[in-house]
């Protein structure tokens, strides 16, 4: 029964579970907005000197980018539910497996919080539109150049492989800090941060250059081998992060 999945009954108790976080969910938002709203009118004045206003919105963008990454990681390391004790309760009461509650969780802490942050960057952009706009009279919009940094930062023309590869990188850190919300109790993005961080300075001594030379001789079997290994290290890290999940449900 823990491992079952209904459709109509995961759809009802996602419903109602986002009912029961509507506040959490509305304060995140006005934050993020705030934040982001923040974050381009500081370096709206900081280059005004400079003139150079395409050249701002590229450097807000990055940053707001890179804040969305963050967003991202920070909420995954939460996929065991909420804190509080009224929304802890209401997630326990919640009629569905622990399959159910763990995709409900997943779905909240990536994909509701993903549409949250793009939707408080277009109310940002759309204030920081109009404030240039009356100023100035340009109504240059960020968000196609958020969209673009987001998928392709790094080529002129629109690359799938590298993209699948990008979002291979992701969802493997992404699975990390899934876990990672699920192995420790307290302090989840504290704790997996500074794991990872320890892994990738082991990774730099250990002796890796020699062994992707070895591996990769006509400059292009390395991409595809970290491609597979990052998308299945990110299948185990979610699966593992389920099996926890689904251990620990009786004390969420």
């Amino acid at each position: 029964m823990m491992n079952s999945f209904n459709s109509n009954r995961f759809w009802m108790a996602l419903k109602s579970h986002l009912q029961d976080s509507r506040k959490a969910l509305l304060s995140n938002f006005l934050i993020m907005t705030c934040y982001l709203l923040a974050l381009q009118l500081f370096f709206i004045f900081y280059f005004a000197s400079h003139n150079q206003y395409d050249y701002l919105l590229e450097v807000t963008v990055t940053y707001s980018a890179a804040t969305f990454i963050f967003v991202i990681v920070y909420g995954a390391s939460y996929i065991m539910g909420p804190r509080k004790p009224e929304r802890r309760a209401a997630f326990l009461g919640l009629q569905a497996t622990a399959l159910e509650k763990y995709i409900i969780r997943y779905v909240y802490v990536t994909v509701i919080l993903a549409l949250g942050f793009m939707l408080a960057f277009a109310f940002a952009d759309l204030l920081r539109m109009l404030f240039i706009g009356i100023i100035d009279g340009d109504f240059t919009c960020g968000l196609p150049v958020l969209i673009k940094e987001l998928v392709s930062p790094n080529e002129q023309s629109f690359d799938i492989m590298l993209l699948i590869f990008e979002l291979g990188a992701f969802f493997f850190g992404h699975s990390i800090f899934v876990l990672g919300g699920t192995l420790f109790p307290r302090y989840q993005f504290l704790l997996t941060s500074l794991c990872f961080c320890a892994f990738i300075a082991l990774l730099t001594v250990l002796p890796i250059n020699s062994f992707i030379d070895q591996v990769d001789k006509s400059g292009t079997v390395t991409g595809y081998v970290a491609l597979v290994i990052f998308y299945l290290l990110a299948a185990f890290n979610y699966w593992y992060a389920y099996i926890r999940f689904r251990n620990q449900s009786h004390t969420l």
